[in-house]
C-alpha cells in the first residue's frame, strides 16, 4: 500500500490539512456493494429526519440533506434530496473541523449554524 498525498488543487473552505490515504485494491463488486450500502445508509437517514420533522416545509418538500463523512469532512455518501444540500455537507463539515478538530469523541452530537462556517441560511442546522 502505497502512501499518497492529497491533492492541494480546487477550492477548501478548510485550514491546510495534511491528510494522506492508503491505496488499496478493490474488486468492482465488492465496491459496489459497499456503495450500495452507503447509499442506502444515507437515504435511510434522510427518511427518518423526514418522520421526525415538525415543519411541514422539511415533510412536504424533502429539503433536508443527511450524509456519512469521514474525519476529515470527505463524503462516503449523501442522501438524494433538495439538490442545494447536495455539496454544501461537506463544506459544513469542514468549518466546524476548523474549530472542533481533534476534540471529538464517541456520542457527540454537533449543532452547527455559523455563517461564516458553512451554513447557508439561519433555518438551517448541521
Amino acid at each position: 500500500m502505497a502512501k499518497t498525498l492529497m491533492p492541494t488543487d480546487g477550492v477548501s473552505l478548510a485550514a491546510e490539512a495534511n491528510r494522506t490515504w492508503n491505496t488499496v485494491e478493490v474488486d468492482p463488486i465488492t465496491l459496489r456493494v459497499i456503495g450500495g450500502a452507503l447509499n442506502s445508509m444515507a437515504k435511510e437517514m434522510a427518511q427518518v429526519l423526514y418522520r421526525m420533522a415538525y415543519s411541514s416545509l422539511i415533510r412536504e418538500s424533502e429539503d433536508l440533506g443527511a450524509g456519512i463523512f469521514d474525519v476529515n469532512g470527505r463524503e462516503l455518501c449523501e442522501s438524494d434530496s433538495t439538490p442545494m444540500h447536495c455539496g454544501s455537507i461537506p463544506a459544513y463539515i469542514r468549518g466546524v473541523n476548523r474549530k472542533l478538530a481533534g476534540t471529538y469523541k464517541p456520542g457527540d452530537v454537533i449543532l452547527h449554524n455559523h455563517p461564516y462556517h458553512g451554513a447557508a441560511h439561519s433555518p438551517d442546522y448541521a
